[in-house]
């Protein structure tokens, strides 16, 4: 017994559900359809032995045993004896034996069905077509003929030729029914009690045309079926619509394709039989096989096309998706690399920076002052260091303390980068209070110059701080590179031999110590 889960009310929504009704509601209406069906397949249907070659009933209760299990089972079997009790009064027994047989394989069937992974959409793939046809529909003919048979035997005691006879119609008849209406009332109906509504407006706007293609196809055909070929006989002519069926399931819309797949094909029979005028076993089994032929072709053409477009659109949603999911890593990649270039940076200014006064650090100063002397000594150019001592700077510490002294080393630093030439001088904090400038393409005594104006520009600097005035004074040593030094520590050590001579001379002075040496070639 299958009971379906309670789904928790959604709010209405504009595309929301138009119509809800109850389980009950609605295999009462499907059950009042089928016996409609009934009735309808007894008033046009061609009957040899009591069994219809086309029973449409069996449709309907495979769509409704696929979706309600056994609680389609009264419904089903209550639509036969509707039909039996209002036109079979004088078969009432065997009729309500035959009903009960076929509601109850309708359900055998659709519980192997969903035993072996059945879906309830079975056209959306080829595995539950071939699921809806080769096990529902065919188990469910097998058990309904058999059953058919067995009461027919305890009713008719016929002989066991005739009985196979009537078995092989029974089932033919009942798989042809379930192959050819199923598949439409699945489409349509299906899930008609939570129908959106879009659907119905949808289904008639995509029905109409083709429908009305289909309608003067059958037309055609009835009439070509008067000139046929007396060789060829009647029966050729359901496959005529053959190429109309192909159209019909390569259709996108699959409920119109499967309602006029089954009227195309149940129309196509019933002129060919009508055409025939005979109902003999050749002609009975043929027009069936032609229609299942006709039907299943296309069902698996429609569900092998709708896989296709449906995996393509997967593909194509799961490209969309790799290329977004690219451009994002992408944009993530750059700003991680725009993160880590400034990281490098900051790291790289850290590297070379003095972090109090923002000059260039002692390594900084010591890398440019290399290239500087490979650039001279290729030039033949002239380079000049100039090295500066704060006056008594550790009473200004021990007096105002070491913020006094940060500040008098951060003013100074920038006294210094005012008076250097922009982009071509260097200055740089050696450490403590000792500061260097480098002047390129300046001679010694431009050096000396401009170590004049340094002492000069500080001696005359006023600091404020925490209210007090501070004045400072700085001693200065000067050297100039010569072709005799081998590195820029030569030139510093002569500029310090020049600042311990300012020292000593009284402080506050400029100081210069020149080594003397022969001049070298360049370098080739």
């Amino acid at each position: 017994m299958i009971v379906e889960a309670s789904v928790p009310p959604r709010s209405p929504s504009p595309r929301g559900p138009l119509l809800r009704v109850s389980r009950w509601q609605a295999m009462t209406v499907q059950g009042i359809c089928m016996w409609l069906t009934i009735i309808a397949s007894f008033a046009v249907g061609f009957v040899s032995n009591g069994v219809v070659a086309i029973w449409p009933a069996a449709g309907f209760g495979v769509a409704m045993a696929i979706y309600y299990g056994a609680w389609s089972l009264p419904f089903i079997a209550g639509a036969s004896f509707a039909y039996t009790f209002a036109f079979q009064g004088e078969h009432l027994v065997f009729y309500l034996f035959t009903g009960t047989g076929n509601a109850l394989a309708c359900v055998l069937g659709a519980a192997l069905y969903r035993r072996m992974g059945g879906p309830k959409n079975p056209l959306k793939t080829v595995d539950g077509l071939v699921k809806l046809v080769v096990v529902l529909a065919f188990s469910m003919s097998v058990i309904a003929a058999s059953l058919g048979v067995i009461v027919i035997f305890f009713a008719y005691q016929l002989p066991a030729e005739q009985l196979m006879q009537v078995g092989w119609r029974w089932f033919f008849s009942d798989f042809t029914g379930a192959v050819l209406v199923a598949p439409a009332l699945l489409a349509v109906f299906g899930s008609w009690r939570r129908v959106r509504r879009s659907f119905w407006p949808s289904l008639l706007t995509q029905t109409w045309q083709p429908m009305l293609i289909c309608a003067v196809s059958l037309v055609l055909l009835s009439v070509a079926t008067g000139y046929m070929p007396d060789g060829l006989g009647q029966y050729p002519t359901v496959l005529l619509t053959m190429p109309l069926c192909v159209w019909l399931a390569l259709r996108s819309h699959t409920p119109s394709s499967m309602l006029l797949l089954a009227v195309t094909v149940i129309g196509s029979l019933t002129l060919t039989l009508s055409a025939t005028g005979d109902a003999s076993e050749s002609a009975f089994l043929a027009v069936q096989l032609y229609g299942l032929v006709a039907m299943c072709t296309s069902l698996v053409l429609h569900a092998s096309t709708a896989e296709r477009k449906r995996a393509l659109s997967a593909l194509d949603s799961e490209r969309q998706s790799l290329e977004q999911a690219v451009k994002d890593r992408t944009a993530e990649l750059r700003q991680q690399v725009k993160a880590n270039k400034q990281a490098n940076a900051k790291l790289a200014l850290l590297a070379t920076t003095d972090s109090l006064t923002g000059l260039a650090n002692r390594r900084a100063f010591m890398d440019t002052a290399r290239r500087e002397i490979a650039r001279c000594r290729r030039h033949r150019s002239s380079l000049s260091v100039v090295m500066l001592d704060i006056d008594f700077f550790k009473k200004i510490n021990d007096r105002h303390g070491h913020a006094a002294g940060d500040a008098v080393l951060v003013s100074l630093a920038a006294a210094l980068r005012h008076g250097v030439r922009d982009g071509i001088d260097l200055v740089a904090r050696l450490g403590g209070e000792e500061f260097v400038c480098l002047l390129p393409d300046t001679t010694v005594e431009q050096a000396i110059e401009f170590a004049g104006r340094v002492r000069e520009s500080v001696e005359k600097m006023s600091l404020e701080h925490e209210g007090e005035t501070l004045k400072i004074t700085v001693s200065l040593g000067v050297s100039s590179f010569s072709p005799g030094m081998e590195s820029i520590e030569d030139a510093l050590q002569m500029a310090d031999n020049g600042l311990y001579q300012a020292k000593q001379n009284g402080r506050n002075q400029v100081g210069c110590c020149q080594k003397a040496a022969d001049p070298v070639e360049a370098p080739a």
